[in-house]
């Protein structure tokens, strides 16, 4: 999950966090959940561990788009966008002046529900 900065208050990530955990735990319908730290956006998945997660390693490296203004993009919502034009992800990126960066792997955690 995200937190805005403007919206930040001390402890309110695990708050939410455990929250969110005891709704989907009285769902009675998943043994688990699974979550991801993004390290190239600096998260190191502190909240999970602080909260009984267990760490499960990395992810592969992945990447994403920023266009001149700095706007960052998620691979899947470009390539979701250009399928619906009829492009391919590089030419839709090139026509809208995103360019690929490569980002870090992802640290994975999981907290068993049952």
């Amino acid at each position: 999950f995200c937190i805005h900065p403007k919206y930040q208050k001390k402890n309110f990530a695990s708050w939410f966090l455990s929250r969110c955990v005891k709704f989907i735990k009285n769902l009675k319908t998943y043994e688990f959940l699974i979550s991801f730290s993004d390290t190239t956006m600096g998260h190191e998945g502190t909240i999970y561990k602080a909260s009984g997660w267990k760490y499960l390693g990395m992810t592969k490296p992945s990447y994403h788009y920023v266009n001149s203004d700095g706007w960052v993009i998620h691979k899947k919502t470009l390539y979701n966008h250009a399928r619906k034009m009829g492009k391919k992800e590089a030419e839709y990126a090139k026509s809208f002046g995103y360019q690929k960066v490569p980002g870090k792997p992802k640290k994975k955690f999981a907290l068993e529900l049952t």
